[in-house]
């Protein structure tokens, strides 16, 4: 399925955006993703994304413009140009296949989708590792993923800070806690877990981990590192090892003598 790009337009006055059509096949406008849009919008002053426009036939019989890629973009930028009363500036790319057929448009659609993907932790720790006020802590965090690598982003990020949404987490804002003495207590806690030999990652099932995190919350460096000379007494094994000679605990019991350590 070969391109044929006709026209390439930058903040291009000859096209308004209400004339440009969307897909059925289309996801639907998402209000809250647009209201999201339009507060970005407004901060940087412009949208770099380009909006991605189709010519083509296949629908009405006549040419005719079709969003591809961006109209929940178009949406917010329709909304800002009513609250600024004058057009928002969007760059448009207009582009017609080689062969203008409703596969191809499909296939195309399908093709793009697949080049797209979402933004994972890897990639929000990339990008406040190097810029913003918290590069170190986000660093930081990159190195503990390291060490605690059967951790989930979630769970660490728990374990790291004392209240960062996920949502603040991607904007730049995670904070590592200020007592380093606990913070590095913890990591040596989950190393100590991570060492034992229980179900595929050495840790204990989500609900063992919450209620270690819960519980760890409330204590001081000394009082979890006298928990980790616990769980050194302890070797926890799966549940169908056959050798009579290794102690199996459960993660209730370990919260048991958690408690009476606290």
């Amino acid at each position: 399925m070969k391109l044929n790009y006709v026209k390439t337009l930058i903040n291009e006055t000859n096209y308004s955006l209400e004339e440009f059509k969307t897909l059925d096949m289309q996801r639907e406008i998402y209000p809250k993703h647009v209201a999201n849009l339009v507060k970005d919008f407004q901060e940087v002053g412009c949208c770099l994304s380009p909006l991605t426009v189709i010519l083509t036939s296949v629908y009405d019989k006549k040419p005719t413009l079709y969003i591809i890629d961006g109209h929940q973009r178009r949406a917010a930028a329709l909304e800002l140009s009513k609250l600024n009363n004058e057009p928002f500036p969007l760059n448009i790319i207009i582009f017609r296949l080689q062969d203008d057929t409703l596969d191809n448009i499909a296939t195309y659609l399908d093709k793009t989708n697949n080049m797209r993907r979402d933004w994972i932790y890897k990639d929000y720790i990339q990008k406040n590792s190097g810029v913003g006020t918290n590069c170190d802590d986000y660093k930081f965090f990159a190195g503990v993923k390291i060490r605690l690598s059967n951790l989930s982003d979630s769970y660490l990020l728990s374990l790291l800070t004392e209240s960062c949404s996920m949502k603040n987490f991607k904007k730049g804002q995670f904070k590592r806690l200020k007592n380093k003495e606990l913070l590095e207590a913890r990591i040596c806690l989950f190393e100590q877990v991570k060492r034992q030999k229980r179900g595929t990652n050495g840790l204990p099932g989500n609900m063992g981990i919450r209620k270690f995190i819960s519980c760890i919350s409330n204590l001081n460096a000394t009082e979890i590192y006298a928990f980790i000379d616990i769980l050194k007494e302890f070797l926890i094994v799966n549940s169908f090892s056959k050798d009579e000679d290794e102690i199996e605990i459960t993660t209730n019991q370990l919260i048991e003598q958690l408690y009476e350590t606290i």
